[in-house]
């Protein structure tokens, strides 16, 4: 039965109302000029969720890691509370600190259940801050831990959902390759965007011509497209999903890849397809945060065409 008393605590909905709400927290009650929830994917420092337009920082902005104090922080070389940032020759050094005049300065790791590294919880100001009380610091570490503990179960879910593709409806599903259709695959980028939108997920687009000028290998052929099928899901595994988006155009989306993982998968696309005598035209395209997931998608297809 639900009380009317116990409507302001049902759980959040996702990662991102519990971090919005947090930082909105963390604003009210310690002050700074601006709180930030962060992701780092290799030297890329994603700005997720902010509180407090001190800076003007725009959510889904990609600063440079290296650049930052937080690199510096998780590395041991400063504190992750430093009220008088010129005190701390590191992150003076660091060039975010001539970029944006940061004189205060909290920041508070946020990991993947293994240990490594996801982002920061992180907070700055122009000015000096000492208000913070003595044990102020171990309430944000604490509220850090458990926004790490609650990004856990979103990245489960997000995981789970791409690996739910062959239990959808044949709505959904491209008859001969079993990959998402048109509709299908719309669908699952609305479900991309969103997940990029709240954990900054790093995804590329890759896109494939197998068009054939001899028909005797024509993708319709019921063996090359098991053949072709299968490689494609060998090669991507869960990470992602397919889809058939014309006769012989297929768009591949891949999360949390490197660039240098995407350029060896490209090349192993080309190679095991030439290698099964389906030849191949291939391109793709990094998504940038604040641009939409249809105009990668566009940008991967013309870079096939433009091959020819």
């Amino acid at each position: 039965m639900i009380h009317i008393n116990t409507q302001d605590q049902i759980p959040f909905e996702h990662f991102e109302k519990a971090s919005r709400d947090t930082l909105k927290y963390l604003n009210k009650k310690f002050g700074y000029g601006t709180w930030m929830m962060t992701r780092k994917h290799e030297d890329q420092w994603v700005i997720l969720q902010v509180e407090g337009n001190k800076y003007g920082i725009d959510e889904l902005t990609t600063l440079t890691w290296s650049d930052s104090m937080c690199s510096r922080m998780v590395k041991g070389e400063g504190p992750r509370w430093a009220p008088d940032v010129d005190n701390v020759p590191a992150y003076v050094n660091a060039p975010i600190y001539r970029a944006e005049n940061i004189k205060s300065y909290i920041g508070i790791p946020v990991c993947y259940s293994n240990g490594n590294l996801f982002g920061t919880l992180c907070a700055i100001d122009t000015e000096p801050v000492d208000r913070i009380p003595s044990d102020g610091l171990e309430t944000i570490e604490l509220v850090s831990k458990l926004l790490s503990t609650l990004l856990q179960l979103e990245l489960q879910n997000i995981a789970l959902s791409r690996k739910q593709i062959s239990f959808l409806p044949s709505q959904l599903k491209d008859n001969e390759t079993g990959f998402l259709n048109r509709l299908g695959w719309s669908l699952y980028l609305e479900k991309e965007e969103s997940n990029i939108r709240s954990v900054g997920t790093p995804v590329h687009v890759i896109a494939l011509d197998i068009s054939q000028p001899d028909k005797s290998t024509h993708s319709k052929d019921t063996a090359i497209t098991a053949l072709f099928v299968s490689i494609l899901n060998g090669i991507l595994h869960d990470n992602g999903y397919i889809s058939r988006l014309g006769e012989d155009i297929y768009t591949m989306l891949c999360a949390n890849r490197t660039e240098e993982q995407i350029a060896a998968m490209v090349e192993r696309i080309a190679h095991e397809l030439s290698e099964a005598s389906i030849p191949v035209l291939v391109g793709f395209k990094k998504h940038r945060y604040g641009d939409s997931l249809d105009s990668t998608v566009i940008t991967a297809i013309k870079s096939v065409r433009q091959s020819v």
